[in-house]
């Protein structure tokens, strides 16, 4: 099945692409999915082969960044590899050729000032904090010099999407799009889980997938509303494929595919005036949240969070607090809001 694919690349019976890292240092063989488009695995495929041909020196940064990256970012979920393998090329690229011991918390905090990007900065550092945590389990340093070094302040967001707003943007599009705006909003998914549902995870039970950023295994429960929103994408499906939400052509959409055609209809209602002001799709999970949460319901399973404190960045309060007025001295005022 592999025989016409690049070398380390591999293809099982059932159409997934694999990329073998060969033996580990228990000897066991490990593959990382790449999933079944072979344009988007080909190229995960170059970039794993750049970082496995990388021949940084041993006993530096490089080098714990390269073990991390070999012995544990392929425990992760998809979407974490795919981030950390750019925030470790950049850290590599600052500070990859400093002695692994040699690194201080003041390299660090001079890196976070630095950065022209803060709150990538604060992602990029999480990163080494965690490689330096693996690599002294090992042995490779002694001292994890992103401890204790504050990160640069990141400002939550707290945009809610009310029902208006949501509903003059689905004004605005197709039958399709309003249908995985309601599924979205719904079950809460992300939308890259979304993009990769395939028809087989969907039962009389609910809706079976694995998170493509955290690898945890979720089951959202059938109701009314979701039913309703699995036949429209189903009805609207001009070419029945493998996926949920697909192209005409019955293709799965990429996440930038899919939130390019979702924007200009956002922005058309931004522009008709009945959207004041403008939200992102992620913001429509933030709503799902907090309306599960208003109602009763579990907000971190929705998610599919594995603590609160997860869940609580996703939490919009809809609250405002009222303030009663002060009435001057002397002066008193009938019902009707005149002086008497």
């Amino acid at each position: 099945m592999s025989r016409d694919l690049p070398r380390r690349l591999r293809r099982n019976s059932a159409g997934v692409y694999y990329y073998d890292h060969g033996r580990d240092a228990q000897g066991k063989r490990r593959f990382e999915r790449l999933g079944k488009d072979l344009r988007q695995a080909k190229l995960k495929w170059a970039q794993l082969e750049a970082d496995a041909q990388d021949d940084s020196p041993p006993n530096t940064v490089a080098a714990v960044l390269n073990y991390y990256l070999e012995q544990h970012l392929p425990d992760l979920g998809a979407r974490t590899q795919t981030d950390r393998r750019a925030y470790i090329r950049t850290l590599k690229s600052a500070l990859g050729h400093i002695s692994a011991g040699g690194l201080q918390p003041h390299h660090v905090a001079k890196y976070l000032e630095n950065r022209s990007s803060p709150i990538t900065a604060n992602r990029e550092i999480t990163t080494l904090a965690v490689a330096y945590r693996k690599a002294m389990r090992v042995g490779m340093v002694s001292s994890n010099p992103c401890d204790g070094v504050q990160r640069n302040p990141e400002k939550p967001r707290d945009r809610y999407v009310s029902d208006q707003e949501f509903m003059a943007v689905k004004a605005m599009c197709e039958p399709w799009m309003q249908a995985a705006m309601d599924f979205a909003y719904i079950t809460g998914m992300r939308i890259s889980d979304m993009l990769a549902l395939e028809h087989r995870q969907v039962d009389e039970q609910g809706i079976h997938f694995a998170s493509k950023k955290t690898s945890s295994k979720q089951m959202i429960e059938r109701n009314d509303a979701l039913t309703d929103a699995l036949n429209r994408l189903k009805k609207e499906s001009k070419v029945q494929g493998m996926h949920v939400v697909a192209t005409r052509q019955g293709q799965p959409y990429t996440v930038r595919g899919f939130t390019r055609i979702w924007k200009r209809r956002r922005d058309q209602a931004l522009k008709a005036g009945t959207l004041l002001e403008a939200f992102t799709w992620h913001d429509i999970r933030a709503k799902s949240a907090t309306d599960a949460d208003e109602q009763g319901l579990n907000a971190q399973h929705l998610l599919g969070h594995t603590t609160p404190e997860q869940t609580r960045v996703y939490l919009r309060s809809k609250a405002v607090t009222k303030a009663t007025p002060v009435t001057p001295k002397g002066v008193s005022f009938s019902r009707d809001g005149n002086r008497s």
